[in-house]
C-alpha cells in the first residue's frame, strides 16, 4: 500500500481493479448461527431481478426474513419476505420508512421466538 494519496497530476488515467467479497450468508447460518432469527438486504435497480433475489436468499441461505427494495423508491417502498408471503410497506405519512421497517421486524423476530418456545 502507498504510504501517501495518488497524485493526479501525475496519472492521465487511473484504473481501479475490484475483488468480490466472499458471500458470507451460508456459512452464517450453517456454522456460526444455524438457529439464530437471520435477516439479510435487498437493492436492485429492476423489481424482476429484486424477486429472483429475495427467493435465492430463502432458498439457498435459508433466511428467516429478506427485505427489498429499488433504488428509485427506496424511500417509500420496501418489501419483506419470510417465504411463505411478501409483504409491500409504503411509507405513507412524513414518518420515515425505516420507522415501518422496524415496527415490522420486531414483530415478525417477536414471533420467531414464540415459535421457538
Amino acid at each position: 500500500m502507498d504510504e501517501h494519496k495518488i497524485q493526479s497530476r501525475d496519472f492521465n488515467q487511473l484504473e481501479l481493479k475490484l475483488d468480490p467479497t466472499p458471500k458470507m450468508l451460508k456459512p452464517l447460518r450453517d456454522d456460526w448461527a444455524p438457529s439464530c432469527f437471520l435477516i439479510t438486504f435487498k437493492l436492485e435497480t429492476d423489481e424482476k431481478i429484486l424477486k429472483k433475489k429475495i427467493d435465492k436468499a430463502i432458498e439457498s441461505y435459508k433466511m428467516n426474513l429478506v427485505v427489498g427494495n429499488i433504488l428509485a423508491t427506496r424511500f417509500v417502498i420496501l418489501y419483506i419476505c419470510d417465504g411463505k408471503e411478501m409483504k409491500k410497506i409504503e411509507k405513507l405519512t412524513n414518518e420515515r420508512i425505516e420507522n415501518f421497517l422496524i415496527k415490522e421486524l420486531v414483530m415478525e423476530h417477536e414471533l420467531f421466538l414464540k415459535e421457538k418456545k
